[in-house]
């Protein structure tokens, strides 16, 4: 299984494990691509084995008085990333919030896992995302590991 976790909008935040491999620093991808870049790459490498995690985005009295801009591209993204996900056989998860992925894999987690990405806000959410994923859907070795590497 690959847990693909994104952090959707304009610009979106990625990352990436593959569980058949020792989950670790150096075999997490993560890293930030504008909206249109990153649903092109997603459509040309899903396969069906993926786990695709897109972050929670709810939209409340809030967001409606803002600029809207900013949400109706992270809903375009997610609409993406559920019809790709669909396409390709890939499982579509989208349950996970922003709160839950902070609280789970905090700023110093991120550092003890050696997965902090300065300057890379995006990149970061989408790898508590990942992180979260792991433990959450993950099994085996590569759930363990993580969980262990937590503690």
């Amino acid at each position: 299984m690959i847990i693909v976790a994104v952090d959707p909008g304009m610009m979106c935040g990625w990352a990436i494990a593959h569980l058949d491999l020792e989950v670790t620093k150096d075999t997490i991808s993560a890293g930030q691509a504008a909206s249109d870049d990153w649903c092109d790459w997603v459509e040309n490498n899903i396969s069906e084995d993926w786990l695709l995690i897109v972050e929670k985005f709810t939209i409340t009295a809030r967001t409606a008085q803002m600029d809207t801009t900013g949400a109706v591209e992270t809903l375009g993204v997610r609409g993406v990333m559920k019809h790709l996900a669909r396409r390709a056989g890939a499982t579509f998860n989208d349950a996970q919030t922003p709160s839950a992925a902070k609280r789970f894999a905090t700023d110093a987690q991120l550092k003890k896992l050696g997965l902090w990405k300065p300057g890379q806000d995006h990149a970061r959410d989408a790898l508590r995302h990942l992180v979260l994923g792991v433990v959450t859907h993950g099994t085996g070795h590569a759930r363990d590991v993580m969980i262990q590497s937590l503690a």
